[in-house]
């Protein structure tokens, strides 16, 4: 008796997108042959022989490895960022944080209430900010900066989901059945 496929943890989607994009970065696919060591769940069961060696019939992968390709891309822009500090300069914190609506809605968040003309001599250099406003400042970038990480975290981990789940979907088209593999200690695309 078959049944439904058992759904891909957080953990084994990543797990099977570094093995895809481990693979993808060598060349294109296109029409490639999976060769794979791993526990596979073939329409909701086990093998008998849990963890084997499977060599998939050949499919056409090419938007797999770009859906991979825009997600390692993301990736990368997600830990450039991450690694980026919140602006440290008075001026540098007010344009970056009116710069967006996430900006702007922080500005409110921690309270600032200054007039335009303040913000605009807080910008000339003509007035400090109160020691105050500096540390809502402060905590207001803070908080941009956390949210602006936090959603592109986010983001990569959908990319990296929609990857794992395209190449899942073709080897499902191909097969007909629902196919997840987990505990992966090889995968070969040639």
């Amino acid at each position: 008796m078959t049944g439904p496929a058992t759904d891909y943890t957080d953990d084994d989607v990543d797990e099977l997108f570094r093995w895809l994009a481990d693979e993808g970065q060598d060349f294109n696919w296109g029409w490639v042959q999976v060769k794979i060591t791993a526990d596979i769940e073939w329409a909701g069961e086990y093998n008998r022989k849990k963890h084997r060696t499977t060599t998939l019939a050949p499919m056409d992968l090419s938007a797999v490895q770009a859906a991979i390709q825009a997600a390692v891309a993301a990736q990368s822009a997600a830990m450039l960022a991450a690694r980026r500090p919140p602006p440290k300069s008075v001026g540098a914190q007010v344009r970056a944080l009116q710069r967006t609506k996430g900006g702007r809605n922080e500005w409110e968040r921690v309270g600032l209430n200054v007039t335009p003309r303040t913000i605009a001599r807080w910008l000339a250099g003509t007035q400090a900010p109160s020691k105050a406003n500096r540390e809502k400042l402060k905590e207001a970038s803070w908080r941009q900066h956390y949210a602006r990480t936090t959603a592109a975290r986010e983001r990569v981990a959908r990319m990296k989901r929609e990857a794992v789940d395209a190449f899942t979907h073709e080897v499902e088209e191909k097969y007909g059945n629902e196919i997840r593999f987990f505990n992966i200690s090889d995968l070969d695309i040639e």
